[in-house]
């Protein structure tokens, strides 16, 4: 019996480590070249009013370059800028209402496959590194 449940418990190491990567409706317009596109995204609360708005530029690709943030007030609240090197996404840099860089996300591909991805800190500091599986659709 004893072996049993071991066996379990170590079988289920590798279910219980899955974590699926958290993935945005934006990523289309960053991964894959899209013809209609969003200029703006606006967030209400239950009653309607503003609470957010976000507002997107595209570089002659159809890929977004910019997400610039306001408030309900419409006063700047940041901005995330991507970058992108021979067609693919090469780094994603968020900066706050100041300018200042937040963070920023370095992506590497193996040919056209997302492999990895680093996250830094404002100051450069390498926080997080995600290694990507994927099947062939991505």
């Amino acid at each position: 019996m004893i072996r049993i449940i071991s066996f379990l418990i170590i079988l289920s190491f590798p279910i219980l480590g899955y974590t699926p990567g958290k993935w945005s409706h934006k990523d289309a317009y960053l991964f894959k070249k899209v013809k209609k596109v969003p200029n703006k995204e606006i967030v209400r609360n239950g009653e309607g009013q503003v609470v957010y708005v976000a507002e997107y530029e595209y570089n002659s690709d159809g890929k977004l370059i910019t997400e610039t943030y306001s408030d309900k007030e419409g006063k700047g609240d940041g901005k995330t800028t991507f970058r992108y090197t021979d067609g693919l996404l090469s780094s994603e840099e968020v900066y706050d209402n100041g300018g200042h860089l937040v963070e920023r996300k370095d992506f590497q591909f193996k040919g056209r496959a997302l492999k990895k991805m680093n996250v830094k800190d404002g100051e450069g500091r390498l926080l997080i590194v995600y290694s990507i599986e994927s099947d062939g659709e991505g």
